[in-house]
């Protein structure tokens, strides 16, 4: 295999990422061995699919069918950016499969599968894929929230009217319980996330429904109301919530747990598994993510392939003297360092053929909406509100999701300007249900959940700029202040510190917001 890898890669001219043939000797070990391994890679590498190509190789020499898991997008790459060339050089004619489900008994080629569709047909009441087949899953920073997507269970108005369908006789009391669900669920005070967790009134409504109805009449639940009702008796348990629909006067339920280990710790016995991904903790062995996932009590190969100093440090500009996100000047101030950095990249390209681009990200929607109205007023239409550009010049705002799944569609940006750290807000209802249940089983919550989910959003939010000469702003000085602090600046090591010029670059923006220099 290592033969083989080091040909290929000698055939089509080398590649500028030094640890393809370690990463591919530890995936042929690993599979060659039935044993498990975690292996965290350097985003800049996961990026830009630098790492796939040393678990392809080895997958396809192994004798025996396998499984690929990876994200749609990953997957596409494979099949249309890797796959062609590695079975025209390779001396193999092992059959490669894209399916939602294992092709039939006889397959002995190498299935690719989504991660949703993977665990899918994993969690079935039949499993869909066979045990023990050696199996690889990319994508492990995204492996947790696709399992809670893939483990919510929705109402929607149709499986209302399925109830009422398989219940006819209690027509009217499901109704009532419906039109009293839709009318407290629009008098709750609006917020940005479109959702809001269900009452405990409305939880007590929807289970004395339930349960009356399998008291009174002979008929089972249809499969979501089961679910449904399982969640309803443990709510401590669970997250539930309601999404709205103003146009329609509708609404659609959807419930997932809390501790979606309970689900997934016996799904990993099953198979030898190799998890590849980039870094979803600064500790190697991801202790608080593996627990999660219920891999606690896996034994598993742990390695970290850290970004290389010289090809990837980051010119990282921390403001020193900068109000906390949670006082009244920051926003003020916030503004003006803004207009006076985004001021100098647009004078340093003022030439028409010279590109620039610069991204904001900033989740707080009122403070969101205020800097694009700012921005928009000195820089017109060349400021984007999550959408795309409308030239090679212009300024994107966005919310860290957006970035982390768009980004590949926009040019490499000269700047990202990051206002605060990436920390699931405790507004947002399934962070506050999340919260609520570790606070319950007297678990440190912010250093558990919030700050490890953190890392990882900022992990992501900085890969496509590693090794791109792009300025890294962070203008949240909790970094400085607060002592989890240092756990940021050990994420975006490699960095080069860099000082900027702040009262010259800022004079305009300042005397316009009659403020003094920070």
């Amino acid at each position: 295999m290592h033969q083989q890898l080091r040909a290929y890669l000698r055939a089509v001219g080398g590649s500028d990422w030094p640890h393809h043939l370690t990463l591919a000797r530890l995936v042929a070990r690993t599979l060659h061995l039935h044993r498990d391994a975690l292996m965290q890679i350097s985003g800049q590498a996961t990026y830009h699919y630098h790492h796939t190509l040393s678990y392809l190789v080895p997958l396809l020499l192994l004798p025996g069918p396998a499984v690929l898991v990876t994200c749609p997008a990953t997957q596409q790459y494979i099949l249309h950016g890797q796959l062609p060339q590695l079975l025209e050089f390779l001396p193999i004619d092992k059959p490669v499969v894209t399916a939602p489900t294992w092709p039939d008994k006889n397959f002995q080629g190498l299935l690719l599968i989504t991660q949703a569709d993977w665990l899918r047909g994993m969690l079935a009441a039949t499993p869909m894929i066979p045990s023990a087949l050696p199996t690889v899953i990319d994508g492990l920073e995204m492996l947790e929230t696709t399992a809670q997507a893939v483990l919510t269970v929705k109402l929607t108005p149709a499986d209302w009217e399925e109830l009422t369908r398989c219940f006819p006789q209690a027509r009217q009391a499901i109704r009532d319980v419906l039109i009293k669900l839709i009318h407290e669920v629009f008098q709750y005070p609006r917020n940005p996330y479109g959702c809001y967790r269900l009452s405990r009134l409305a939880i007590e409504r929807l289970l004395q429904l339930l349960t009356g109805l399998l008291a009174t009449y002979s008929v089972n639940l249809p499969q979501a109301w089961q679910q449904w009702f399982m969640m309803l008796k443990t709510p401590q348990y669970h997250c539930l919530l309601a999404n709205p629909d103003a146009d329609y006067g509708q609404i659609t339920l959807q419930g997932f747990p809390l501790k979606i280990q309970d689900q997934l710790q016996a799904l990993w016995p099953r198979q030898p598994l190799v998890f590849l991904g980039q870094q979803i903790e600064l500790d190697p062995q991801a202790p608080l993510w593996r627990q999660r996932l219920g891999l606690t009590g896996l034994e598993a190969i742990n390695l970290a392939f850290h970004p290389a100093r010289a090809q990837e440090t980051l010119s990282l500009y921390l403001p020193q003297r900068f109000p906390l996100p949670n006082t009244p000047e920051f926003a003020p101030y916030l503004q003006a360092q803004l207009g006076g950095l985004l001021w100098q990249f647009q004078a340093r390209s003022s030439r028409p053929e010279n590109p620039w681009f610069a991204v904001v990200i900033v989740d707080d929607l009122p403070l969101r909406e205020q800097i694009a109205a700012n921005l928009a007023a000195s820089f017109g239409s060349q400021v984007r509100v999550e959408a795309p550009l409308r030239s090679e010049r212009g300024i994107l705002i966005c919310r860290w999701q957006y970035w982390v799944a768009q980004s590949r569609s926009f040019p490499i940006p000269q700047a990202l300007l990051v206002v605060t750290l990436p920390i699931p807000s405790r507004e947002n209802p399934p962070v506050a249900a999340r919260i609520e249940f570790y606070k319950q089983q007297h678990r440190d919550w912010f250093r558990e959940y919030l700050w490890p989910e953190c890392l990882s959003r900022l992990a992501q939010l900085i890969a496509p700029i590693r090794n791109q000469k792009t300025l890294l702003a962070l203008f949240d000085t909790r970094i400085i202040h607060r002592s989890y602090g240092q756990d940021v600046l050990n994420l975006l090591s490699p960095y080069e510190p860099v000082e900027i010029s702040q009262v010259n670059a800022l004079e305009p923006w300042l005397e316009e917001l009659k403020l003094e220099a920070p």
